[in-house]
């Protein structure tokens, strides 16, 4: 896909499925009160993953995020994100505009949440370890897409 081709409309649908992509990083990787310069750098990294489950909606979703990653970063400077909100209009965004890929972008978004978090270590350095705040905040994730937390 093409921005450049689009209608404003379908810009700013591509913004906002990019967009849940941050918002779901920023809920787990700051679920212990911050995001650290490490936590941003396995962002990038995520996001240009390709992991063979996702659908190219979501792949599309990943590579928007990642061409105007500096952009929607300074956005969050200028809002405070509402994230249930948000969320409750990307599950109803996806179910309505593109009811054959919603589920798989879904459990896509899902599955980068839970890699954000398996990205931290432990207390000692070592292995991941997915904390209570971080498991809590995937079950947020899950809940608020409906979808079951894996």
């Amino acid at each position: 896909m093409n921005i450049e081709n689009h209608s404003d409309d379908e810009k700013e649908i591509e913004r906002s499925l990019a967009r849940s992509i941050l918002m779901v990083f920023l809920r787990t990787a700051g679920a212990d009160g911050e995001v650290t310069k490490e936590e941003l750098t396995s962002l990038i990294e995520l996001a240009r993953k390709n992991d063979p489950e996702d659908g190219p909606l979501f792949r599309h979703a990943k590579s928007t995020l990642l061409e105007n990653k500096h952009a929607f970063i300074r956005e969050l400077d200028h809002f405070r994100i509402d994230f249930v909100g948000n969320m409750t209009a990307i599950k109803s965004l996806l179910e309505k505009k593109f009811p054959d890929e919603a589920d798989n972008f879904k459990m896509s978004l899902y599955r980068f949440a839970k890699s954000v978090a398996e990205s931290s270590v432990d207390f000692y350095g070592f292995g991941p370890k997915i904390n209570k705040s971080e498991r809590t905040a995937l079950r947020t994730i899950a809940t608020l897409l409906g979808i079951p937390p894996v």
